[in-house]
């Protein structure tokens, strides 16, 4: 656990329904990126999706996977030294991303799901 120095409290996950406060101050690099923060909204969107659908469970599976590992990579990727690493982690997160859109248009060609509720 880091420490409480120098640390104020912000809201994360505003508009998501997560309202969790977080303390930040000495938070980690990835934390700060505008990038990470959108990446972990998707991920509790992904999950609030999945848990409404019926059955679908390889695709359900394939979505929660592909979203988590986007901002993972994002995390990983930042704390990375030589710019080719960083860049390499963060080509990975951006196939995650195109993965878990091509997971929500795959839900809907099969009926499964519309354009409007997946957001596209």
């Amino acid at each position: 656990m880091r420490p409480n120095v120098g640390r104020s409290k912000i809201g994360v996950g505003i508009g998501i329904g997560i309202g969790v406060e977080k303390e930040i101050g000495m938070a980690f690099g990835h934390e700060k990126l505008d990038v990470y923060r959108v990446a972990i909204e998707y991920v509790g969107w992904a999950y609030r999706f999945c848990e409404t659908l019926a059955g679908h469970r390889n695709a359900k599976d394939q979505l929660l996977r592909a979203s988590q590992a986007i901002p993972l990579n994002i995390a990983e990727g930042n704390g990375k030294g030589m710019d080719g690493d960083r860049r390499r982690y963060f080509e990975i997160a951006r196939g995650s991303a195109l993965e878990c859109g091509a997971a929500q248009d795959v839900l809907q060609v099969c009926g499964v799901t519309t354009r409007i509720e997946t957001g596209l």
